[in-house]
């Protein structure tokens, strides 16, 4: 579904001329809940159509559909609930830096600074078919399922040999610590004509060269780390992992002086502190350029 999810925005995208970006509940009632589209395979195009159609005539959807309906209790679901399982895996989506949302509504649009990853799942889509054999079945066990947990963590928790996913700087961030190193260089060396750039570039450049260095061969979850974009305001510059499944979070804060540097020197946001009392753990890199 993740696959038809990537689909269906950019047939939206490209219907529209520009970002197109949906609701849960709009993936619910016009995808996840239309059999057209979950067995006979309806185009993502068209339900793309349907949604752009359905906000022009300003349809309001209904989440009480006599198949979910209490038998004992007579009661409907409440709409969260009907659409919390399209919600969930939109969520994930933007976990996995795929997707990207806004507004109170929750849009969820493509994340543009990830094109590579959704380009890859796109031209290559993948079917775990371990649960196939359940479908045509009445009932399923607990056990049963449980039976196949494994294979299917495994399934989507593995990155090896695919290219795509494999830690690389960009050529931007490749010329950040080019340009570092020779500066530091030309300093030592007593050329002072250097040009002034971007120091924080080039340390949180530094940050998630060392990042992936430091797990390489020890983790296969080295697709997580990534920049985090300004926009999002999470707090930390950088998500990266720890080698015991969890994940660090890397606060960058780098400057050029010619006096000794401690970290009483530098000033945390609100947004950096709150991050930093929730648990998340910030690194502060400390560059010293005095000669």
């Amino acid at each position: 579904m993740q696959f038809y999810i990537l689909q269906l925005l950019s047939e939206g995208e490209i219907l529209t001329g520009k970002p197109f970006s949906m609701t849960a509940e709009e993936l619910t009632q016009c995808a996840y809940f239309d059999l057209r589209v979950t067995r006979d395979g309806k185009h993502p195009k068209e339900v793309a159509k349907l949604i752009l159609k359905n906000r022009n005539e300003k349809i309001e959807y209904d989440h009480h559909y006599e198949q979910l309906k209490n038998e004992k209790t007579g009661a409907f679901p409440s709409n969260g609930d009907v659409c919390r399982y399209a919600g969930d895996i939109l969520d994930y989506m933007v976990l996995a830096n795929l997707l990207q949302h806004k507004g109170t509504g929750y849009y969820y649009y493509l994340n543009d600074e990830n094109k590579q990853a959704i380009n890859y799942h796109l031209s290559n889509p993948k079917w775990f078919n371990r649960y196939d054999k359940f479908y045509k079945l009445k009932e399923i066990t607990n056990p049963q399922i449980s039976e196949i947990e494994e294979n299917w963590f495994s399934f989507v928790n593995s990155f090896n040999n695919i290219e795509a996913f494999a830690p690389h700087l960009d050529k931007a961030e490749a010329e950040n610590i080019s340009s570092l190193i020779q500066e530091y260089y030309s300093r030592m060396t007593g050329d002072r004509k250097v040009p002034t750039k971007i120091i924080g570039d080039y340390g949180e450049s530094l940050i998630l060269a060392h990042e992936y260095l430091r797990t390489k061969d020890k983790t296969n979850r080295q697709h997580l780390i990534n920049k985090m974009p300004t926009p999002l305001g999470v707090g930390y510059d950088i998500q990266s992992v720890e080698i015991e499944k969890k994940k660090r979070y890397i606060e960058v804060k780098t400057t050029k002086s010619r006096k000794a540097i401690n970290k009483n020197r530098f000033k945390l946001t609100p947004n950096e502190w709150d991050s930093r009392n929730n648990g998340s753990k910030l690194f502060h890199l400390l560059f010293d350029c005095k000669r």
